[in-house]
């Protein structure tokens, strides 16, 4: 399984410039534990995927192991574009929630529009976060939110992938 997942993993579509490093899931809980740390040159700010899924942000590591920060916590903020190019930032919520953030009105939202990373700040570009399962307005807001769908299970992962760049 692990070598089948890795192949998937080396043609995931991520630029070039970034070099791979397989981590096994130990747990998931308001973090993901991966085994890989300081001693596999794992960094924090480090991105986490599974294949071309976003799974999380490195956010602290020892010499065997790491803390990923998931997209749902309340400490992420993650610039985002959707599948029609409409901007935005997925923030954590209490309780698991994942949320698009700071979409103007004007700008096109509608319910499976896929979410991804937009390359802004230290993420690699177009990397899949999840889809769009509502949206809410507001009339005296300049901005909207729309509630998202993660592309995967957090809880469900045994690999993750862990992207360097060169």
């Amino acid at each position: 399984i692990e070598n089948a997942k890795l192949r998937e993993q080396l043609g995931a579509p991520v630029p070039a410039t970034y070099k791979i490093i397989p981590a096994k899931v130990i747990s998931v809980s308001k973090f993901m534990e991966i085994s890989g740390g300081s001693s596999d040159q794992i960094k924090t700010g480090m991105a986490v995927v599974d294949g071309s899924t976003y799974i999380g942000k490195v956010s602290k590591t020892q010499e065997f192991r790491s803390l990923v920060l998931l997209p749902y916590d309340p400490q992420s903020s993650i610039p985002v574009k959707t599948s029609r190019g409409t901007q935005g930032v997925v923030i954590g919520q209490a309780g698991g929630v994942i949320l698009m953030d700071k979409i103007l009105q004007k700008d096109p939202v509608f319910l499976d529009d896929l979410v991804v990373t937009s390359g802004e700040g230290d993420y690699p570009p177009n990397l899949i976060i999840g889809k769009i399962i509502h949206v809410n307005t507001d009339d005296v807001s300049p901005y909207k939110q729309a509630k998202i769908m993660p592309a995967v299970d957090y809880n469900t992962e045994d690999y993750v992938y862990v992207l360097t760049s060169i």
